[in-house]
């Protein structure tokens, strides 16, 4: 079963994504300085417009233990071990321009808000 995925842009707007994503070359692609555009499914998206990509299961906002604030919008995930996730979510986001969370979401960091347990 393919897993479906969302992005939210950077006027906070969401768009249903289609077709195969894969979050860990994603993050490759816009971690590279020169990048100025991705693939993501069925849709070739500016850089500069993506404020997060994620599974769908993150916008369900009653089933997760960790809340991710992404510029005006609210995403979670469950995370087995919230102080490592929030250790490393730290650590990246002072390393990189793309975060993969949890292996459910990937956030830009200048659109990232805050993180915290719920």
């Amino acid at each position: 079963m393919e897993q479906n995925y969302f992005l939210i842009s950077n006027e906070g707007t969401a768009f249903a994504l289609e077709g195969k994503i894969d979050l860990v070359q994603i993050q490759k692609v816009l971690n590279t300085p020169q990048t100025v555009a991705v693939r993501l499914g069925r849709k070739v998206v500016s850089k500069f417009m993506i404020h997060a990509v994620a599974k769908n299961e993150c916008s369900d906002m009653e089933d997760y233990n960790l809340g991710i604030t992404v510029g005006q919008s609210k995403i979670g995930t469950n995370a087995e071990e919230i102080e490592k996730v929030l250790d490393k979510l730290e650590s990246d986001i002072n390393k990189m321009e793309y975060v993969m969370i949890n292996d459910a979401m990937l956030i830009f960091k200048h659109a990232f808000q805050v993180a915290e347990a719920e």
